[in-house]
């Protein structure tokens, strides 16, 4: 709300309630992390150093803070397969496919 400029209603307005906010985050977070790593990954070279690129490119990226960790692994490791928001949001961008 803060870097939005906006207050609470306006964001109650725009997503319905807390849960359906922090859904939404989740759901660009993890989008665009799975983005940034499927770029390296099909970068031209070795299997070996695009795993290496994509997994540096993601530890080094400037919205990830150390303290607060990976916010798509967080919601995994907090919720598992329990919350079907955060689980919907995990499938889908891993294209959807389950593997057990």
């Amino acid at each position: 709300m803060r870097v939005m400029e906006v207050g609470r209603q306006s964001m109650y307005d725009t997503f319905g309630d807390k849960r359906a906010a922090v859904l939404k985050a989740l759901e660009l977070y993890v989008t665009e992390s799975v983005h940034s790593i499927n770029v390296e990954l099909e970068r031209l070279g070795s299997a070996l150093a695009a795993v290496q690129n994509a997994l540096v490119t993601f530890a080094q990226r400037k919205d990830l803070s150390s303290a607060e960790g990976c916010m798509g692994l967080n919601a995994i490791s907090e919720f598992g397969q329990r919350d079907a928001g955060v689980t919907r949001i995990t499938r889908n961008a891993r294209g959807g496919s389950v593997r057990h």
